[in-house]
């Protein structure tokens, strides 16, 4: 019968192996052998890479927070950085269009500086025109002391009148609206006359009322005749142009000249007192 404390029982045997390996171990790494020193390489290689790719997807998952708050924040960041460059084109489009604006209305300050008759500066909103209908809509109303029947200037030349007027807007008319009626006088003769919008013909204006025994030559100026408390006197309409005599040669045909382009209304005068 064995004794229960045996040197040779299994755990003591199994402490003498473990240290008879680490020795044997130690004994090749202090003699250099090359072939340990191979293995051993390898092994560690194997250690290395066996390390990193056990850690790998761990770290991995570790950071995944971080990789994914990262990623939204710069998604965020790129969205704020298109919206600036949108915000920076839309700019870029408005000043040039306020520099050309701007010269558009230096412009047409140097054009009414001639003007003698006290006005209010405004800017054509809105134009609208059909078959019978001329009118514009602008930026100033009663606020600036406009009211119905005030002539409207542009180049110093009447273009029509007020004919509504609301608190920061007014409607206006075109001397070529058909309700459009304006006494004038013509030519050296100041002949009395009615100038009427007639949008359906060619000449797009037409004189009434003229003396029967009146002539007129190529050239000859328009001005207003006066309307108490609402025409002045004076102001420039346009011009006369002569064209062939008729058939009968009984008197000349004639058309009238705005000296205006319809395209240029953007600034206009309103003439308030």
């Amino acid at each position: 019968m064995q004794a229960d404390n045996s040197w040779f029982d299994k755990s003591n045997l199994r402490v003498f192996v473990v240290f008879i390996v680490c020795f044997g171990f130690i004994y090749l790494d202090s003699i250099n052998q090359k072939i340990f020193n191979k293995t051993k390489s390898i092994i560690n290689d194997v250690v290395a890479y066996t390390s990193y790719g056990v850690t790998y997807p761990i770290k991995k998952i570790i950071t995944l927070p971080n990789f994914i708050k990262e990623t939204i924040k710069l998604k965020d960041q790129h969205q704020q950085i298109k919206a600036l460059e949108n915000q920076i084109e839309e700019l870029t489009e408005q000043n040039k269009f306020l520099k050309k604006d701007f010269k558009k209305f230096e412009t047409f300050l140097s054009e009414e500086n001639s003007v003698k008759f006290e006005t209010v500066k405004a800017k054509v909103l809105i134009e609208a025109k059909n078959f019978i209908s001329d009118s514009f809509i602008i930026n100033k109303g009663s606020e600036s002391g406009l009211k119905i029947g005030n002539p409207v200037i542009k180049n110093n030349y009447l273009i029509g009148q007020i004919t509504e007027v609301n608190q920061k807007t007014s409607r206006g008319i075109f001397l070529t609206d058909i309700n459009s009626r304006i006494p004038v006088l013509v030519g050296e003769n100041l002949y009395q006359a009615i100038l009427i919008g007639s949008p359906l013909v060619t000449s797009k204006l037409s004189l009434e009322f003229l003396p029967k025994n009146s002539e007129l030559k190529n050239g000859d100026i328009i001005y207003t005749s006066e309307i108490e408390g609402v025409l002045k006197k004076g102001i420039l309409v346009g011009t006369i142009i002569k064209s062939a005599e008729n058939e009968e040669n009984i008197k000349n045909t004639y058309s009238i000249k705005q000296h205006y382009e319809k395209l240029e209304v953007d600034y206009v005068s309103v003439l308030v007192k």
